[in-house]
Formats: C-alpha cells, sequence, structure tokens
C-alpha cells in the first residue's frame, strides 16, 4: 500500500525482487475502469426499440511498464523464467493490497534495455575474485490477460469466523487492529 502505483505481487513475489518498479507511461495513469463488455439486446420488427437481456464481460488486460537501474543476467533470466507464459498467477497491485485476481501473460515480455559491463566479486571457495558481467539498464513491458475477469478479496474485512460467530475486529495493512463498528 505504501508504494501504490509502483509495486504489485505476481505469484507471491514482488516486483521489487527484480530489480523492477512500474512506472507510468506519460504523465498519467492510463487504465480502463473494467473490464470490456457488450450488452446482449434483441430488436424486434413489431415492437419499437430494443429488449436489454443483460451485459457480458470479456477478459480484462492489464499492461504495465517497468523500469531499472540495474538488473543483471541472472536476475533478467530468473525475471523471464517467473513471467512465462500459459501459467496463471494471482496479481495483486500495492493500491489495492487486499484485492487479487488470476492473471497470465497475453504476450511475450517485451525488453527496452541497455546492456551496461559491471565488476562484481564472486564467491568461490570462500575466496572473493573479481569478474565481470553485464547489468541492464531500461525498460519492460508486460501485458497480463485475466480470463476471469473479476477482483476478489483477500481476506474477508467485515468479520473474520471464530467457532460458530463472527467478530468484527481485523488487522489492517500497517499492522494494526481496527474494529470495523469503531472505523
Amino acid at each position: 500500500m505504501n508504494r501504490s502505483f509502483i509495486s504489485f505481487s505476481y505469484g507471491g513475489r514482488q516486483i521489487e525482487d527484480f530489480n523492477l518498479l512500474a512506472v507510468v507511461d506519460g504523465d498519467r495513469i492510463t487504465r480502463p475502469g473494467y473490464s470490456p463488455f457488450s450488452d446482449i439486446t434483441s430488436e424486434y420488427s413489431v415492437l419499437d426499440g430494443q429488449q436489454y437481456w443483460g451485459t457480458h464481460f470479456d477478459a480484462k488486460e492489464l499492461e504495465l511498464h517497468l523500469a531499472t537501474d540495474g538488473i543483471d543476467s541472472r536476475m533478467l533470466d530468473d525475471f523471464l523464467y517467473w513471467f512465462r507464459p500459459g501459467e496463471a498467477k494471482e496479481l495483486i497491485l500495492a493500491e489495492h493490497p487486499n484485492r487479487a485476481i488470476l492473471a497470465r501473460l497475453s504476450s511475450p515480455p517485451e525488453l527496452h534495455l541497455l546492456p551496461f559491463e559491471s565488476v562484481i566479486n564472486i564467491n568461490i571457495s570462500g575466496e572473493s575474485y573479481p569478474t565481470r558481467t553485464t547489468l541492464f539498464r531500461g525498460e519492460i513491458d508486460i501485458t497480463f490477460v485475466m480470463d476471469e475477469p473479476y477482483w476478489y478479496s483477500k481476506e474477508n474485512l467485515l468479520g473474520k469466523k471464530e467457532g460458530n460467530r463472527y467478530i468484527d475486529v481485523w488487522t489492517d495493512a500497517n499492522g494494526n487492529e481496527v474494529n470495523i463498528f469503531a472505523s
């Protein structure tokens, strides 16, 4: 919650684990409010107007722009492995820490990285050896698709069940106990 709009977790790992942060493309956040939808209607030649039957929500997509000022080859490979296709994982945006959705990648991550040389020390059998590696700086674009377009709550904020009754105290994102009725 303290890193709203620049952080998220995917499959239980924070994006900061890969030395990346989400950044805004331009000067504002541009996202649809919810999934694209289409109304289900029928038209009749003997009646005026149309009959509305309901609304159908399509799969939701979310594109995020990530930036780094230093990600090494090993960490980049770890990122590409973790954000691999075909596997839906839980996505939680930092601005809504109690809201999650199952998401998977809809396309390969697009890398816009500049390689730089970096000197690091490798520890082999207790001895430190200097060596050179590649350090990347730049941006990565990723696009998620949510096949089921509905977010769900991670924790019931209206009370927890203890035995046969619900209690109205919960722990907020900052670790404070809050009484729902006093909140």
